[in-house]
């Protein structure tokens, strides 16, 4: 996929398009009023605090801002100044926006999404929507236009934006939204405090009450044994928040304990063995580690004989069933990407266990024994060269079948963190510039982006009911939007010269 870089609006574009992503509600807000309690979700919107945050009048002196601008002014002067004060768009900027997503469950392929936003200056709206080519209507309480498969409706209180495919009627879409009365909306919910009153930069709200609605969903809860009325007040929340030097985040999720305990089982709370202090430091870029719990899948598919009868169909060609996969792994799980190669080792429950794994590998082709427990994959099956090591209780996958060895010896062993989560991340940005090599960015952009982030570190840990993302950078008094913004200008002045393409 090819994007030109030169033109300066598509870099405004840029901006405006990342600025629909950060939000700090305020108590009040007249747009959730309108979001309806079927919404599948719904995400929180603070354009004031984003622009802030990369420091807007700033940005509005950088070459492709101000670029951009005079070539929207050429043949839209009154859209140029828009997008130069946004807030004489009308719109309360200081009050959430938000984007919210429904399924019509008579029609799952209907998807209806919407960006709503509280009205400030009514007259400023009405402005606005002067530009928009198409005839403009009188809905039920709200005047519309539509342009293809979109769609601009607003009165005094609200304007809504909504998309969906060619055969939906937007329109009807659009009157439900400022039809919806308290009890329909999404404030009418018992869980909607940590939503409608968050302070973070990002919100996000999912809900899982319209799913049982939805036919084809019906039917595979029906097959699965998972009662409809479970998925009933199920919700996940989550939240980002953009600061100096770093970025935070975490999401919680609530469901039913009967809909729970049909994933439950797979996990275990942590690893029981650290894999990770085995993985080499050296060029590493990521690391993941992982609990599966062999005994758990074993139970769940024990309760469910339909589900093992179709595992074990699929690996009956093998000369397998389900159980000799599960008896043979402990569940454990470390991967480690260095630049263009990965390394995974898990651990082996029972040595007699695996052999069968091995000799279904061998018989099917999928590799040969190169003698001393290591096994390498055949062309056809793996490209680049793959091998399997298998010593010591341990199985690793790698390119250099020596490496893989040493690490199962324990040699060059660090004294690293335990993972203490189900499953984990951890990534240097430096470590990947390999990475953005192989996604044909320029050598001077992929420079320029890692001087800019490459002391930033990631690190993401999920356990049985919320996840924790956290992301540094190595400069703690910038703000990472700014960065970004800066990044832009760099890129565009550079393009400027020469055509990027990405």
């Amino acid at each position: 996929m090819h994007f030109e870089l030169r033109s300066p609006l598509f870099f405004l574009i840029l901006v405006l398009l990342f600025a629909s992503c950060s939000s700090k509600p305020k108590d009040t807000d007249t747009a959730l009023k309108y979001i309806p309690s079927d919404a599948i979700s719904a995400t929180s919107i603070h354009l004031e605090t984003l622009l802030e945050k990369m420091d807007f009048e700033g940005m509005k002196q950088m070459s492709f801002f101000k670029d951009a601008l005079e070539e929207v002014s050429k043949t839209d002067p009154e859209l140029a100044g828009f997008l130069a004060d946004p807030w004489s768009m009308g719109i309360a900027l200081d009050k959430p926006i938000y984007v919210i997503q429904q399924v019509n469950t008579k029609n799952p392929s209907e998807v209806f999404m919407a960006v709503m936003a509280t009205v400030h200056d009514a007259a400023a709206v009405n402005k606005m929507m002067s530009l928009m080519e198409g005839e403009r209507k009188n809905g039920s309480g709200f005047k519309y236009v539509e342009i293809e498969e979109a769609l601009a409706a607003w009165n005094e209180e609200l304007v809504v934006f909504g998309s969906g495919t060619e055969s939906m009627d937007l329109q009807k879409y659009a009157e439900q939204l400022f039809q919806t009365t308290p009890e329909e909306s999404l404030m009418s919910r018992s869980d909607i405090q940590p939503f409608s009153n968050s302070t973070h930069d990002i919100s996000t709200m999912l809900t899982l009450d319209a799913i049982p609605d939805i036919s084809d969903a019906a039917l595979a809860l029906s097959l699965s044994g998972i009662s409809p009325e479970s998925l009933k007040g199920g919700h996940a929340y989550g939240y980002l928040d953009f600061g100096n030097g770093a970025i935070d985040g975490r999401a919680t999720w609530d469901f039913d304990r009967e809909f729970s305990k049909h994933f439950a089982p797979f996990f275990k709370d942590k690893p029981q063995k650290n894999l990770l202090g085995l993985l080499p430091v050296e060029g590493l870029a990521m690391e993941m580690s992982g609990a599966l719990s062999p005994e758990g899948i074993h139970l769940f598919l024990s309760e469910r004989p339909q589900y093992k009868s179709m595992a074990n169909y699929t690996l009956q060609s093998a000369g397998l069933q389900v159980d000799d996969v599960l008896e043979a792994l402990g569940g454990d799980l470390a991967v480690g990407v260095y630049n263009q190669d990965v390394i995974m080792v898990t651990d082996v429950k029972d040595s007699k266990a695996f052999d069968k794994l091995l000799e279904a590998g061998r018989k099917l082709s999928l590799m040969t024994d190169s003698g001393d427990g290591t096994y390498r994959f055949n062309d056809n099956f793996a490209d680049p060269e793959m091998y399997l090591v298998v010593k010591n209780n341990l199985a690793l996958l790698g390119s250099d079948p020596q490496v893989l060895a040493d690490i199962a010896e324990g040699k060059g062993k660090k004294n690293r963190k335990f993972a203490e989560s189900l499953f984990s991340m951890s990534m240097d940005l430096v470590g990947m510039r390999w990475l953005m090599a192989d996604m044909d960015l320029s050598t001077g952009l992929a420079d320029n982006f890692i001087a800019a982030f490459g002391g930033m570190k990631a690190d993401v840990q999920v356990d049985r009911e919320e996840m924790n993302v956290r992301m540094d950078m190595e400069n703690k008094d910038a703000n990472i939007l700014a960065t970004i913004i800066m990044q832009l200008e760099e890129a565009y002045q550079s393009e400027n010269e020469n055509t990027l393409n990405f």
